[in-house]
């Protein structure tokens, strides 16, 4: 089964991580569950990112193992810098002020909440996530365009910085590589593969003390080339926000929690 988003779940409490589980019941979503707060820490440390990590902050401190749950939200920020979390907490606003707490989640959900809601909330911050990942590439796309014209038309011996043209492109197919893998796009192998050739004949090129602008007009027409399959990359997102928009509507009848 081919899962295209990755869920992390952090609850202490099982008939609530049962329902939690329960409700990311799809053949699109993959969900991990941890019960420690020293787990989900370890967790995050090994795993790669979720696409989204829903939070309780509200657990029983014996099974905290010294590891505190808003240092863990903390954490996970930082190291999963791309997910999306919420917090659960029963905690108000005023309280959570009063114990200096501050929740750097991207929604707070404060109990008891409706789990339709819930649902809701995370298909949006999913749906969000996708809309930024596509219009990060389409950015990264146009800037490669930007950087190889202007690379072509300098002249020979100016301030030309391949290097940084080069960077970009590797952190360019990083980038595209690392969501084609946690979205489970099917050509991802291929597509790895032609990056690795595509970055191994830049090197050649753009290492070279006096690069020609045949070579370099040559060069771009391949990055061209791999940016118009992309396309087809783009369309698979799309697709993937369409079963989103599909598992929106059959969201579950459920209490509130």
């Amino acid at each position: 089964m081919k899962h295209h988003f990755q869920i992390g779940i952090i609850e202490d409490h099982p008939s609530n991580a049962e329902l939690l589980t329960q409700l990311f019941l799809s053949e699109i979503y993959a969900v991990k569950h941890w019960e420690a707060a020293r787990d989900a820490w370890n967790g995050v440390n090994n795993n790669d990112p979720m696409d989204l990590v829903v939070l309780d902050l509200d657990v029983d401190q014996n099974h905290s193992r010294s590891v505190n749950y808003f240092q863990l939200l903390d954490h996970i920020r930082v190291r999963w810098n791309s997910s999306r979390v919420i917090a659960l907490t029963a905690l108000n606003k005023q309280e959570l002020a009063e114990r200096g707490r501050l929740i750097r989640a991207h929604a707070t959900v404060h109990k008891p909440y409706n789990i339709r809601n819930l649902f809701k909330l995370s298909h949006n911050l999913l749906e969000d996530m996708l809309s930024e990942n596509i219009n990060d590439l389409n950015s990264q796309h146009r800037s490669l365009a930007y950087q190889f014209r202007r690379l072509i038309n300098t002249s020979p011996g100016a301030d030309s910085k391949p290097e940084a043209v080069l960077q970009n492109l590797h952190d360019h197919f990083r980038f595209e590589e690392t969501f084609m893998t946690r979205h489970n796009y099917p050509d991802r192998g291929q597509h790895a593969s032609n990056h690795l050739k595509i970055l191994e004949k830049a090197k050649q090129i753009l290492h070279r003390s006096n690069t020609d602008t045949e070579s370099l007009q040559r060069l771009w027409r391949e990055v061209s080339s791999d940016v118009n399959d992309d396309q087809s990359y783009m369309q698979f997102l799309e697709e993937i926000h369409k079963s989103l928009m599909e598992q929106s509507l059959s969201e579950p009848n459920r209490a509130a929690v």
